[in-house]
This record gives structure tokens, C-alpha cells and sequence, in this order.
């Protein structure tokens, strides 16, 4: 549960290459056709898509996986989102470590905070201290959880806000949302699993 810093150091080493035009990837012989065909009918820009076309399922994805109340459950439960699955834990559960291998719950949200908030920046050549994002928030109190509660919702309503309005939909900028979402999923089932069993020690009690 406390993850891997190589597999987030490869995210940003791609989102970089590709931001400066190096080592993108590179469209097949005949892809254009193919992506005609498989339309079924001419597409009116064949090396992207209208930016709206993008927007609309992200949004979506984005909005269930973070805060939920989606009139459609695409890859959640219901009420099984970041949000609603932080919303009854508390300080002392959120500070307790499942095995000597994982990562607490305050942990885990703090790395997501971190990560979030580092592609959100803009900078491409910003320098993040991933060892530190696990262990600046591994215990906390009742304030300091409800601030870090409030510090995940705060950077989502930022990227909701983002990506309802920006237009330049390009490679990087596509590959960012993907690992926010990619990566947030992630880290949300290893919150739900450790919270299970955190309470699930407790009951046994």
C-alpha cells in the first residue's frame, strides 16, 4: 500500500518527454483508415478528436471516482468514492498501519494530495518528494485529518474546474488526466481495503 515511487517517476518522465516533443509515439502505417473504418464513416480531423468529445466522459469518470452521486455507477459502487469513503473515517482509523508493509489511510491520502497537486501545477520540471509524501501525514489528529480531508476535495473541485473549461486537450495534458484517474483508483481500493481491515480487527476485539 505505500507503493512504488518508480511507476510515478515513469508517469512524469513521460509527461515531460512528450510536453518538450520527444519520444512520442508514433501512428501506424494506415491508422487513418483504420480509425475511418472502424468509425464507420469519415472522421473531419483525423489526427485528434473535438476536445468536447474527451471532456464530457472524463468529467464523469472523474466526478464518480472522486466524490460520487453520479446518476450512473461506470466503475464504482455506489457511495464508494474517495469522498464518500473518507467521510466516516476517523483520525485514530485513519493513523493505523494494517501490516509493517503498507501504508496508513492518512498516508495514502496525503501521497494522493501530493501527486494530484503536482501534475496540476503545470511545472513539468517540478521536483516532488515522493518518500516524503508518505510519511509527512502518516499519523494524525482530528484536525489535521479533517484538513486533509478537505485538502483532497479541494484539489478535486480544482481539476473539475480545470477540465470543464480547457480546451487544448494534447498529449500531455490527456496523459496527466489518465494518471490522475489511473492513479487515484488505484490508491482508492488499497483506502478501502485497509480500512476494512482496520475495523475488521476491531470487531474481533
Amino acid at each position: 500500500m505505500n507503493g512504488s515511487n518508480g511507476a510515478t517517476d515513469r508517469t512524469f518522465q513521460w509527461r515531460n518527454a512528450t510536453r518538450q516533443g520527444k519520444d512520442a509515439p508514433s501512428r501506424a502505417p494506415g491508422m487513418q483508415q483504420k480509425v475511418k473504418i472502424a468509425m464507420g464513416g469519415e472522421m473531419s480531423n483525423a489526427t485528434g478528436i473535438d476536445a468536447e468529445h474527451f471532456r464530457r466522459p472524463f468529467l464523469v469518470l472523474l466526478r464518480e471516482i472522486f466524490v460520487g452521486g453520479t446518476e450512473r455507477d461506470f466503475v464504482l459502487d455506489g457511495g464508494t468514492s474517495l469522498a464518500e469513503t473518507l467521510s466516516d473515517i476517523s483520525a485514530v482509523e485513519a493513523s493505523q498501519r494494517v501490516s509493517t508493509q503498507t501504508a496508513s489511510v492518512a498516508a495514502q491520502v496525503n501521497h494522493l494530495c501530493v501527486y494530484v497537486e503536482a501534475i496540476i501545477s503545470g511545472d513539468p520540471g517540478r521536483r516532488v518528494d515522493w518518500d516524503a509524501s508518505w510519511t509527512d501525514a502518516a499519523t494524525v489528529n482530528d484536525a489535521e485529518w479533517t484538513a486533509l480531508v478537505a485538502r483532497a476535495r479541494e484539489n478535486f473541485e480544482k481539476m473539475d474546474t480545470f477540465c470543464a473549461t480547457f480546451e487544448g486537450w494534447d498529449e500531455p495534458f490527456i496523459g496527466g488526466a489518465m494518471a490522475i484517474m489511473a492513479h487515484t483508483m488505484y490508491h482508492l481500493g488499497e483506502i478501502r481495503t485497509g480500512i476494512g481491515v482496520v475495523r475488521e480487527r476491531r470487531t474481533a476485539i
